[in-house]
């Protein structure tokens, strides 16, 4: 009797057991099929019909494949906000388009050293795999690399020549440490800085070798070294063997040139009076008058006036009117030597000719000289004398200081000067002593610096004999300031030879308002309306596009800065999604500006999620000031950040 109630409460205690099992499985299948349900309906509502979800316990998984970027982060930002984070899976894809070989795919590729800027349209066939190889090329020269890449990927055909055009762009991209790329289907063009002039050359060449008629336009440039002094000598060569009596050829000792243009005008010029360079060990040998290599110009910054070559042209054309001749320019200081024997009225006429032509503060020392020996032989550049003080300011601001100092006393105290007039950090002392410098020396150059800082670059010479001033000016009054300055300490005894020319465009250009004016009107037009986004969505609220318009319409009128795009969001949904969004709402709004016309290397985009709010996350309304654009100044013109 006891056994069988034994046995029949042991079997009445397994079946509750079973029962309460069997009661919380149907009680969590309950609960799962009522989370599916709910996000269901919610994805639907939101349009996202795509999406489907899935349950297992308290973790759910979306999934499906979305027809585009776009929508894939709306169903996630709608599951994220109805299922906290740690129980929500994403095992969502894009659904992989239909291969379309009339897609036009594009490129523009911007780099600025380390910094590299990528727009466009990339086909899906290991394109971005090549792009992102050259970038970390780059990353290992440069120790890394400040990357914006805003170029979509879309799986179709590109054109047969889309390949080369790509490995033409690549090329040039690693190439040139700044660099302007614009690549399509056989249409490359290029624009950039090369190291040194053999480098631009030798890449422009391969460029056309290899790209053919893809390549669309080149324009690789090498920086100008700075030349000082400027310098262009024409002096005899040595005679061949076998012709004493006859004249010796000329040849260019030393010619320096402001452009590529010029140069080629120069060696123009110089040719066809069949003058070239000293050949190898200083014999002449070759044709045309026995001068060695053709005559070669060197290209470089520093020329004491816009006019040097067009100066330099009408010394030569005196030296052909002459039948011959020396000529000597040192910066602005030019000496001509007639060949011995010149009829001295066409001498004069043509040296009239020649002072008439040169720049106004050029001077032109020039006389009939002696072929009776080498010391009475024409002035060569060996034997000019040495320059005077030289003060040169370059674009940049940095002022070098040269030229002789009576003593260490007035050397310090004139460097001292320059200092307070240019800042301590842009003045170079290259300044040397001299004792025997006439009075009222220091005075001069105390005043022709003072002039020297109304241009924006230009040059200062002071000799005993005079002083010359030569350079752009911001300032309309800039020259006759200048001249106010100069003219009580070059009185009548000496001369004053200005060359101050006034840059319109330029003044226009700084006369424009500073970033930071313009960052705080953008920031005042942000705070009064926000630009704002649908919910989930990358694309601007047509509400705000009067604010883009704003701040577009601000930029292109601002001075030359670059500036950063920064876009926020609040808490809502996962912190991975919303950097996501943020993101691409910061390059939305790039690209609007940019298609308003603002220059793409002047805008950054950058993404921040959910990071500086700057209200309560727990309001709607705070929720809504936390999602916002923000805007900062990355760099300015000077270097500054």
């Amino acid at each position: 009797m006891r056994t069988r109630a034994a046995i029949f409460l042991t079997l009445s205690l397994i079946g509750l057991g079973a029962g309460s099992y069997g009661a919380g499985q149907a009680l969590t299948a309950r609960i799962e099929a009522e989370t599916v349900a709910a996000l269901t309906r919610t994805l639907s509502a939101a349009g996202q019909h795509w999406a489907s979800a899935g349950a297992d316990g308290l973790m759910v998984t979306l999934s499906g494949e979305a027809p585009d970027p776009l929508s894939r982060t709306a169903a996630q930002e709608v599951a994220a906000r109805q299922i906290s984070a740690w129980r929500l899976r994403d095992a969502t894809a894009l659904r992989a388009p239909e291969p379309d070989p009339d897609i036009a795919f594009r490129l523009e590729i911007l780099r600025d050293d380390a910094r590299v800027t990528v727009t466009g349209l990339l086909p899906d066939d290991g394109s971005r795999a090549k792009l992102e190889r050259a970038i970390g090329g780059i990353g290992e020269t440069a120790g890394g690399v400040d990357l914006d890449d805003t170029a979509e990927t879309l799986r179709a055909a590109p054109a047969a020549d889309w390949d080369r055009s790509l490995a033409l762009a690549l090329e040039a991209l690693v190439a040139l440490p700044k660099a302007q790329i614009g690549l399509a289907s056989c249409a490359v063009s290029v624009a950039g800085v090369a190291a040194t002039p053999e480098e631009a050359e030798a890449l422009a060449d391969r460029l056309r070798a290899e790209g053919g008629d893809c390549i669309a336009g080149l324009d690789i440039i090498a920086p100008r070294p700075l030349v000082s002094p400027y310098v262009f000598s024409l002096a005899p060569g040595t005679p061949e063997q076998g012709e004493a009596a006859a004249p010796p050829p000329l040849v260019v000792e030393t010619c320096t040139a402001q452009t590529r243009e010029e140069a080629d005008a120069i060696e123009a010029k110089l040719r066809a009076l069949g003058v070239g360079t000293p050949a190898p060990g200083g014999t002449t040998g070759g044709t045309g008058g026995g001068t060695g290599a053709d005559p070669h110009c060197t290209v470089g910054l520093g020329a004491p006036s816009a006019d040097w070559g067009a100066a330099v042209l009408s010394g030569l054309d005196t030296v052909e009117a002459l039948g011959g001749g020396t000529l000597s320019f040192v910066d602005t200081d030019v000496v001509l030597d007639a060949p011995s024997g010149a009829d001295p009225d066409q001498f004069d006429t043509e040296v009239t000719k020649l002072r008439d032509a040169l720049p106004a503060m050029f001077s032109l020392e020039s006389h009939i000289g002696s072929d009776d020996s080498e010391e009475e032989g024409a002035l060569s550049l060996a034997t000019l004398p040495p320059a005077a003080f030289r003060a040169r300011r370059d674009a940049e601001g940095m002022v070098e200081l040269s030229g002789p100092m009576p003593n260490e006393a007035g050397k310090l105290a004139l460097y001292t000067f320059a200092v307070s007039l240019f800042g301590s950090e842009r003045v170079q002392d290259r300044m040397m002593i001299e004792p025997t410098l006439p009075d009222g020396w220091s005075g001069r150059i105390m005043a022709g610096l003072k002039a020297l800082a109304l241009l924006e670059n230009g040059i200062l010479v002071v000799e005993e004999a005079g002083l010359s001033l030569a350079g752009r000016t911001l300032d309309p009054d800039g020259r006759s300031e200048a001249r106010a300055l100069l003219t009580p300490v070059t009185g009548a005894e000496r001369t004053l030879r200005l060359a101050v020319s006034y840059d319109a465009e330029a003044a226009a250009r700084a006369s424009l308002p500073a970033p930071q004016t313009c960052l705080e009107e953008m920031r005042a037009a942000l705070a009064a309306n926000q630009v704002i986004f649908p919910p989930a969505s990358t694309g601007i609220a047509p509400e705000s596009l009067p604010v883009v318009d704003a701040l577009a319409g601000t930029l292109k009128g601002c001075a030359p800065a670059v500036f950063e795009i920064g876009a926020y969001t609040d808490t809502s949904g996962s912190d991975e999604l919303n950097l996501r969004l943020s993101r691409d709402r910061a390059r939305a709004v790039l690209e609007a500006l940019v298609a308003r016309g603002v220059p793409l290397d002047r805008l950054r985009a950058k993404g921040y999620g959910e990071a500086d709010p700057i209200a309560d996350n727990a309001t709607e309304a705070g929720r809504a000031l936390n999602r916002r654009i923000g805007l900062r100044i990355l760099e300015e013109p000077d270097g500054r950040n």
